[in-house]
């Protein structure tokens, strides 16, 4: 070795050392990356759901004015269309009525009760009334989910698009939010959530794990399926387009914080 190759060396290790810096060779640890069929899964399910979702536009503007700003207004407008396809007196085969698409026995919880349950199919219900009811059940579903992750509800100006997605995941399976929150897998973001209920692992009760059953067994894994079924819709509530593709840049995860 030459002398000035010598004193490019020690200047490297020098530079690798700096205060703050770590050595090139330092591997920290790392969540393993997504496999490749529950992210073509992720993609083929959050694409439906956005053309889904864009039937709801309609109701963006009355729904802004309600919830107090313009990109609530748009993932209200987004559960909508996923929900009822923008028909404010549509009613389910599970006989889910409204907009927001609510069972009758959900009301009591969310502090309504049967004037909005009749209200929802009456003809002369008028718009804005449709609005105001479904404005109603996404802050209770948004209050409830916030009870299960211990956080105190302000006001809907702040939750803003990802705590209405997190109401979104209440509202489609109370018991995947609860679950995953007494196993301390539910994290602020939808993507963060999912990445920790693969790593930790998520173990899911026997009774949660029927919910991935039949046609939404899609990957063979149950907690995946879990994740893709009813995580893919609270991305696209709290994201828009961009949970299409939100994990493409996990390739790496970044590592989860440390538990207990």
């Amino acid at each position: 070795m030459t002398l000035s190759s010598a004193l490019f060396f020690i200047l490297l290790l020098l530079l690798g050392k700096r205060s703050g810096r770590r050595p090139l060779t330092d591997r920290s640890p790392r969540s393993p990356a997504l496999p490749a069929p529950f992210i073509d899964a992720w993609k083929t399910r959050t694409l439906a759901l956005v053309k889904r979702a864009a039937s709801g536009d309609l109701w963006v503007p009355k729904m802004a004015a309600l919830l107090g700003s313009q990109l609530a207004g748009a993932a209200a407008g987004r559960w909508i269309g996923i929900e009822s396809g923008g028909d404010p007196r549509a009613q389910s085969r599970l006989g889910e009525r409204g907009l927001a698409q609510v069972m009758r026995g959900t009301l009591a919880e969310l502090g309504m009760g049967d004037s909005e349950w009749n209200a929802m199919i009456s003809p002369r219900t008028t718009d804005d009334e449709h609005a105001a009811i479904a404005a109603r059940v996404m802050r209770g579903e948004v209050k409830l989910a916030d009870n299960v992750a211990n956080r105190h509800s302000a006001n809907i100006v702040h939750w803003g698009p990802l705590r209405l997605g997190a109401g979104k995941l209440r509202h489609g399976l109370p018991l995947l939010l609860r679950e995953l929150a007494e196993q301390g897998i539910l994290r602020p973001f939808i993507g963060e959530t999912i990445t920790a209920a693969r790593v930790a692992p998520f173990r899911p009760s026997a009774r949660l794990a029927s919910f991935a059953g039949k046609q939404h067994a899609v990957t063979g894994n149950v907690v995946d399926d879990l994740m893709i079924r009813f995580l893919g819709s609270a991305a696209v509530v709290a994201q828009g387009e961009s949970a299409v593709t939100m994990f493409d840049l996990r390739a790496t995860p970044p590592p989860l914080p440390p538990t207990g």
